[in-house]
């Protein structure tokens, strides 16, 4: 649905919450904006709305640098851990951020 919808396209889906929570949780995993809306009046039963809007390119762009400047801070946290493989060839963990040493 991603490449069928022109940027800032929106898509409508009605159904139940548990649905619309798993496809809110993709469309955050694809960067898109989402929200939740309670039924129409009229209806009966559980079903909730859902309508998701796909970012613009420009502004996916912003949460991406925003991302990686959020990843790059993290990182630069994590250099002041004590080296505990002492090898490069392991990646540094978000664990370790537990394992400061005391100042």
């Amino acid at each position: 649905m991603d490449r069928i919808l022109r940027p800032e396209g929106k898509v409508l889906i009605r159904d139940s919450p548990e649905v619309l929570d798993k496809v809110a949780r993709m469309a955050h995993a694809v960067r898109w904006s989402s929200s939740i809306h309670d039924k129409e009046p009229e209806s009966h039963g559980r079903e909730r709305i859902l309508v998701a809007r796909q970012i613009s390119l420009e502004n996916a762009i912003k949460l991406t640098l925003k991302h990686v400047l959020e990843k790059g801070k993290k990182k630069e946290e994590e250099e002041d851990l004590p080296s505990l493989v002492g090898n490069s060839h392991f990646p540094s963990s978000p664990h370790l951020s537990a394992l400061k040493t005391p100042s």
